[in-house]
């Protein structure tokens, strides 16, 4: 079917997304609201807003290989959507310290404000369990933002961290 412009109707699109908001709004099956959020984006695939409320489902469902996906995807078309920053420190704060760095380098693909704001996350978190991978990335951080003063006391710390750890 050819839609004008390759879109499909405004009708047609307006009722998948309001079944999709609806589905997560009104607390119905999260899976199905993933349905329809997916529906959506096969309209239009750069509907940003149902591709972050499609993210955010995955993140409820606790699929994070998709959400992460969907995150990536989000921020090439809306490099300063915090989204995936934002998941990443829920895990960050309940100990998911895996699942919070790979939203970080999600994260980390966007603009340069968020960029910096992710590098900084992604070491602070590796720093409470590999400490040596911290430190590059953070020194990364360091070295692509050097006028960013939190980025040089943490990259200090790290530092301090990886000597005592040394034999």
């Amino acid at each position: 079917m050819k839609f004008l412009l390759g879109l499909p109707p405004p009708a047609k699109l307006l009722s998948k997304r309001v079944k999709a908001n609806r589905a997560t709004e009104c607390g119905v099956c999260v899976g199905e609201a993933a349905s329809s959020f997916a529906e959506v984006l096969i309209l239009k695939p750069d509907h940003s807003r149902a591709l972050e409320r499609l993210a955010e489902t995955y993140i409820a469902l606790d699929d994070h290989d998709r959400a992460i996906t969907a995150l990536k995807r989000l921020v090439t078309l809306m490099p300063d959507d915090p989204t995936a920053i934002n998941a990443g420190i829920r895990e960050r704060t309940d100990d998911n310290y895996q699942i919070a760095t790979q939203y970080f380098e999600a994260s980390a693909a966007g603009s340069p404000r968020l960029r910096a704001r992710s590098l900084d996350l992604l070491g602070r978190t590796l720093s409470r369990v590999d400490p040596k991978a911290a430190l590059a990335h953070i020194r990364a951080a360091a070295t692509e933002f050097p006028n960013d003063d939190a980025i040089a006391e943490r990259l200090r710390r790290i530092e301090s961290i990886v000597a005592r750890q040394a034999p």
